[in-house]
């Protein structure tokens, strides 16, 4: 039976898997991954706010995310983009990198987790290679 949140452009013989939304591809991502947000984890969030008064010369702003979880997310109230990632949009896929861990893992807010957003997400998941960045300009 296919969900009808995802779209495949050869049902049943894709290696693809193409969400209708950004909103669907992260609730599929909480519902088949339970992370434990250590050092050196890939996340994938959803961009939730963007503090841009504190951008910098190289266009890094601050960022609320909702990190995959198996109960629909975890809050990162403080997250910054890698330099080279333009400033991101409210709902945007993106891929978060845990450099030190939490110690509030069990609840909503991960607010002591410390960590980069490395890339922009396409809501796609290629089976052998994991979620499809997008390409500055994309």
């Amino acid at each position: 039976m296919r969900d009808n949140h995802i779209a495949q452009e050869n049902e049943g013989y894709s290696d693809v898997v193409r969400f209708e939304s950004e909103r669907d591809a992260f609730n599929f991502a909480c519902g088949t991954c339970a992370p434990n947000y250590d050092p050196g984890d890939i996340l994938l969030g959803s961009v939730m706010s963007v503090d841009q008064s504190s951008v910098t010369k190289q266009q890094v702003a601050i960022y609320k995310l909702n990190v995959q979880s198996p109960d629909g997310g975890k809050i990162i109230p403080n997250a910054i983009s890698a330099v080279d990632i333009p400033i991101l949009n409210v709902g945007e896929l993106v891929i978060f990198k845990v450099h030190t861990d939490s110690s509030a893992a069990g609840s909503e807010e991960l607010s002591g987790m410390v960590g980069i957003i490395v890339g922009r997400v396409k809501p796609e998941l290629h089976l052998k290679n994991g979620w499809n960045l997008k390409t500055v300009g994309n």
